[in-house]
């Protein structure tokens, strides 16, 4: 997540750099290549960076950032992010608890299962599926953080977090945590507050009403629901969907059938197996996505007068006309960008996100 006074913010001084990394001490270092944290292995540095394994580390850091006035960031998995070539103002923290960290609430016929938000959702699925508790096995190929999936509203075959999520908890720096609901949430097609910017907080745990039934019957279920996954999408490193589908349509087909599966530029392709991913294949920049990605945009907005609104979000030192290029289509205004798409690219540069 990360939250800018605005898109034109300040870098942060030297002296407030420097003076986050002694304070956190063990763990934090400078420059780190964030290619080596985001699941299309692309990014350039981040001014300081720490790989926070506990909830408690996570709060001091963030925390931390705030009362220096250095902007910060925190991400899961990196799988719903376009980080700039340029890499990233202040501090990111890597929400690295373990996957294991959850724990089942018995509540009469019905259980709630508690993961921090550093638990791998498809880890969560497939443990609370053997335990014989249904509810999360769309999930099991969904890639990224319990976390990032609630600020997404994640979501497939049908289903979504927000139709399982029973509260999250949120930090809300200089305010302490709060409990929130997917209602206070404002969960919608794949987005929330949290990701459009209009709160800024951090997920540090997400409770699922879960029921529970034949155990075999559940890990039957997951098991169609990933072979189906695995079946239709591609290999490799990638973000996931790029677009959020319009309504009534697919956004992968629309591409398709505007001639792009296969497209390259540099080293980054429009994946042949299903057009909404974008792959890495090897030595792909941030740019060469985003080429990609307006093409894909124009040829869509030509073929079938669709205009794709990014699901993934760009992160980081991103130039304004970069992230204003995704927002509408030609001739369209930014009040007129189709499901919010104008607020969040606005809004991109200080979304709270995952």
């Amino acid at each position: 997540m990360s939250e800018l006074s605005s898109p034109y913010a300040a870098q942060p001084s030297h002296a407030a750099l420097a003076e986050i990394l002694r304070r956190l001490g063990a763990g934090a270092c400078a420059n780190e290549p964030m290619g080596n944290h985001a699941s299309l292995r692309i990014g350039g540095p981040a001014d300081v960076f720490l790989a926070a394994r506990t909830t408690s580390r996570l709060i001091e850091a963030v925390e931390l950032a705030s009362s220096l006035g250095v902007p910060w960031r925190v991400i899961g998995s990196g799988s719903n992010v376009l980080i700039s070539d340029d890499g990233i103002d202040g501090l990111v923290v890597k929400s690295a608890m373990t996957s294991r960290s959850w724990k089942l609430l018995p509540s009469g016929s019905e259980a709630t299962a508690e993961a921090e938000a550093g638990c791998i959702l498809a880890s969560l699925a497939r443990q609370t599926a053997q335990d014989g508790l249904e509810g999360l096995e769309w999930a099991i190929n969904v890639p990224g953080t319990v976390g990032g999936a609630v600020v997404n509203n994640s979501g497939a075959f049908g289903s979504s977090i927000a139709e399982h999520l029973a509260r999250a908890t949120v930090l809300l720096p200089g305010q302490g945590l709060t409990t929130m609901t997917p209602e206070q949430l404002g969960l919608a097609y794949r987005t929330s507050v949290l990701k459009r910017g209009e709160l800024q907080g951090v997920v540090l745990s997400g409770a699922f009403g879960l029921k529970p039934g034949a155990r075999a019957e559940i890990q039957a279920r997951m098991h169609d629901t990933q072979r189906a996954r695995q079946a239709a999408q591609p290999t490799g490193p990638s973000l996931g969907s790029m677009f959020a589908n319009p309504q009534g349509d697919a956004a992968g087909r629309l591409i398709e059938a505007a001639g792009l599966k296969g497209s390259r530029c540099g080293g980054a392709e429009v994946s042949a197996l299903h057009a909404n991913f974008m792959l890495n294949r090897g030595g792909a920049r941030a740019q060469d996505v985003l080429a990609l990605m307006r093409q894909a945009q124009h040829a869509v907005w030509q073929e079938a007068g669709h205009w794709l609104v990014p699901e993934v979000q760009l992160v980081g030192r991103w130039r304004y006309e970069d992230r204003l290029a995704l927002q509408s289509a030609p001739g369209q205004s930014s009040q007129s960008a189709p499901r919010g798409q104008a607020s969040e690219t606005f809004r991109a540069a200080r979304a709270s996100n995952q």
